[in-house]
């Protein structure tokens, strides 16, 4: 869930229209096509930033009004249905607009809102035609949504539209950083040796390259996770041409076994006193190099051992979960601490090591995220 938001959904009815990433409903659609094609024209919308489907309010020629869903609404839908309505679509490459569903309560009425996310994937097009009922969402065909009005079903979207769509796929109009986290995302067109060479490099776009420095021994909490704690860490220079863009910490784990970027640590202000977490945010750039690093997987085992790192979606996942946790402390009490927790901290304490962040509690926040992320 996205903390901000209902602020942001309130601006928006507040506008009394709708507009280029906005789009009202009074009630959940009736027809699945009329729905796949407002999906697909925000989806395929040039604003940058997610788009939203706003269903339960109405609108007037004296503005808008919050007119709410009831629990029973004929055709209202949960997250899964959205998500299994879009999978078995024909999408062009199997790429399908990335949705999220929540529930406001506006003004003592419940609304859904149905978030587009903002993903350089665009133009998102079908390779068959859908009907449903007398409406028929065409094949190949490119439909946006410019100011408040969506393409015809029967048309397609304007040349210099489907241009600027093309342009953000491919990453043309990018600065060098944002192009770099965008070949991040194709794990396939990288030639890594990893444990071999401290040189990768993209095949079609061999001007982007990472250089390893050579790593030195460490040793963190997490080493004690994997069943060899010897751990190494280094720096990844993130280049282009030869220009440093970033760098980056990266470590091999289990005696080399695996190699992943340094996680971020996490900080809470509980009542049982500080607590840290590690984690990744998968849209950050240290997010794709793990992306890149785990070509795609993002597993974090090795030899049956896995280190409890949280992986959030992007920062406002990050914020909703701990703000969660804050507000529902027992639930630490409530949960048994796991296999990996019990290991790294006996492990630990084998080895006579002392450190400010405490392997259980690491172990029980990822077991508590696994669970609410799932009940979402």
């Amino acid at each position: 869930m996205i903390p901000q938001l209902e602020p942001v959904i309130r601006e928006l009815i507040s506008k009394n229209r709708e507009g280029s990433f906005w789009d009202f409903k009074s009630e959940p659609h009736h027809n699945n096509a009329s729905l796949l094609h407002d999906i697909l024209c925000l989806a395929n919308s040039l604003h940058k930033g997610d788009k939203y489907l706003i269903i339960g309010i109405e609108e007037s020629q004296e503005g808008t009004l919050v007119k709410g869903l009831a629990k029973n609404q004929t055709n209202r839908k949960k997250q899964s249905n959205y998500i299994d309505f879009l999978r078995g679509k024909s999408f062009s490459g199997g790429i399908r607009p990335e949705i999220e569903l929540q529930t406001l309560k506006i003004d003592g009425n419940e609304i859904d809102v149905l978030i587009i996310l903002d993903r350089p994937f665009k133009p998102y097009t079908l390779t068959e035609d859908y009907k449903d009922r007398g409406i028929t969402v065409k094949a190949h065909h490119i439909y946006t949504r410019v100011n408040d009005t969506n393409t015809p079903l029967n048309l397609s979207a304007d040349l210099w539209i489907v241009e600027k769509m093309w342009r953000e796929r491919f990453g043309i109009d990018l600065t060098s950083l944002d192009r770099l986290k965008a070949l991040l995302r194709e794990p396939g067109n990288w030639s890594m040796d990893i444990g071999n060479s401290n040189h990768f490099y993209h095949l079609i776009y061999p001007e982007y390259s990472i250089i390893l420095s050579e790593p030195e021994r460490f040793y963190e909490p997490y080493s004690y996770f994997y069943t060899n704690e010897s751990s190494f860490l280094g720096t990844a220079k993130f280049m282009y041409h030869t220009t440093p863009i970033v760098e980056l910490e990266y470590m091999y784990c289990d005696e080399m076994r695996i190699m992943l970027p340094v996680p971020k640590n996490g900080y809470l202000d509980l009542e049982m006193g500080d607590q840290w977490y590690y984690h990744y945010i998968l849209d950050s750039l240290n997010g794709l190099f793990l992306y890149l690093l785990t070509k795609g997987e993002l597993s974090l085992e090795s030899r049956g051992m896995s280190a409890p790192f949280i992986i959030f979606k992007d920062e406002a996942e990050k914020q909703h979960f701990e703000e969660f946790l804050t507000n529902n402390q027992p639930l630490l009490e409530q949960t048994s601490v796991g296999f990996a927790g019990e290991f790294a901290s006996k492990n630990i304490q084998r080895a006579r090591k002392e450190f400010g962040v405490d392997p259980v509690f690491v172990d029980k926040a990822y077991q508590i995220f696994v669970t609410w992320k799932t009940n979402l």
